[in-house]
């Protein structure tokens, strides 16, 4: 797929088109191909107009799967989550991971036990500021009567 220097607005979004509906049983082939034609571009002098069509793509395509995750998500369902403001987002996971602690220790069991290294880095994946959300849950929520330890909370996450 190499374009050239005339390649029309149209003829690449056509080509798009086409990816779309050729028989790409994989999303990662078609990322794949959409990153090659990213590349191409680039090669290209003074086509941004070109890269900005495939970058809107590609963010099409992220937005898609940040739905399908919130889907297959069972503690992150409201697909509202992604317009919650910074405040929201940490009101959030500060009444939810609080309430899964407590129904832990209320079944006698572990209230970190939830906590693991895979569940951290996919949550992470997912919400890039997790770590400040996390900051604030402890210094604001958590701090003031829960009594969780955010020691062990970083103990547990922990890939080491």
């Amino acid at each position: 797929m190499t374009l050239k220097q005339n390649t029309s607005t149209n003829e690449l979004r056509n080509l798009i088109i086409e990816l779309k509906l050729s028989s790409i049983d994989n999303e990662d082939i078609y990322v794949d191909k959409l990153n090659e034609l990213l590349t191409n571009v680039f090669e290209l002098e003074n086509r941004k107009d070109l890269s900005e069509i495939i970058i809107s793509e590609i963010e099409l395509l992220r937005q898609k799967g940040v739905k399908e995750y919130l889907s297959n998500r069972s503690d992150l369902k409201d697909l509202d989550y992604i317009n919650k403001s910074f405040k929201e987002k940490t009101k959030y996971w500060s009444g939810r991971l609080h309430q899964q602690m407590r129904w832990q220790v209320e079944s006698g069991l572990d209230p970190y036990a939830i906590y693991k290294p895979d569940w951290y880095q996919s949550t992470k994946e997912f919400e890039p500021d997790f770590d400040k959300i996390m900051d604030e849950v402890f210094s604001k929520y958590w701090g003031t009567g829960a009594d969780w330890s955010k020691e062990e909370y970083l103990k547990r996450i922990s890939s080491k």
